[in-house]
């Protein structure tokens, strides 16, 4: 089985919610949801694991005089049995996209299988295709580790904790808890900082099912998948409309087999 993550993309050409070891945002989707690569590279594909689900993603914070700024962004998610995902997300500023006119709808297909991504405006009816080539897959993978563990790079300021299986929507799913410490007069903070980052991962599915941050700083972020199906999704979703026109984009993008 193989694995598949949707990054964002740069040059306002291809940009999704981001995943980590499977679907996934920015934001939560983003700390604990989906991760993601940097311009031009994509994760590797899921196949034999079609499900199509709803995406939320929370952002909250407090300000220091009372003040709440909360943010929800909502999107669907469908993924087919050949590895191909289509995401439709309402977005507000993005590169080309923004407008002052009001949010916009956009759709961002993946297709491993003809070797392109396609970025879907229906209000202008067009499409942005790239071309999507492989590179090689990573020498290593990264152990999964059982209790406290050192974080990335083994930075002594993080622990990864993996907390104890649970039922979500009904799949069972492993969960890991992330806490990464700033310690005083770092960044000229008083008292310790401490970030902390949670999630939920389905193997079956490949995907986060569940996640969440919390920064001191920044504020408190969230994601859910919700309406989980695993039926497999309509073909037209992962296809350009007709009535579409197609344009070519010059930067390629980059998959793991």
């Amino acid at each position: 089985m193989r694995k598949f993550i949707i990054g964002l993309f740069s040059l306002g050409v291809f940009a999704v919610p981001m995943f980590s070891q499977g679907p996934g945002h920015r934001g939560p989707g983003g700390p604990g949801g989906f991760g993601g690569f940097g311009p031009g590279t994509m994760g590797k594909v899921v196949t034999g694991a079609p499900v199509s689900a709803t995406f939320t993603n929370t952002f909250t914070q407090t300000l220091t005089d009372g003040n709440v700024i909360t943010r929800t962004t909502t999107s669907t998610f469908a993924r087919d049995s050949q590895g191909r995902t289509s995401i439709t997300e309402t977005v507000n500023h993005m590169g080309p996209w923004s407008s002052s006119t009001g949010p916009k709808t956009l759709t961002f297909i993946f297709d491993p299988v003809a070797g392109y991504a396609y970025t879907l405006d229906p209000e202008a009816k067009t499409a942005t295709q790239r071309a999507i080539h492989s590179k090689p897959a990573d020498a290593a993978a990264s152990p999964r580790g059982r209790g406290l563990s050192r974080g990335p790079a083994n930075d002594p300021n993080t622990v990864v904790e993996a907390l104890a299986a649970e039922t979500i929507q009904g799949l069972p799913v492993t969960g890991t808890r992330s806490t990464h410490t700033i310690p005083a007069g770092t960044l000229g903070n008083q008292s310790p900082i401490v970030e902390v980052s949670t999630r939920w991962y389905s193997q079956e599915l490949q995907m986060v099912i569940s996640s969440s941050r919390t920064d001191p700083r920044t504020g408190n972020s969230t994601f859910v998948a919700s309406n989980i199906s695993r039926t497999e999704p309509a073909a037209s979703l992962f296809q350009v409309p007709a009535g579409f026109t197609t344009t070519q984009a010059k930067a390629q993008m980059r998959v793991q087999h």
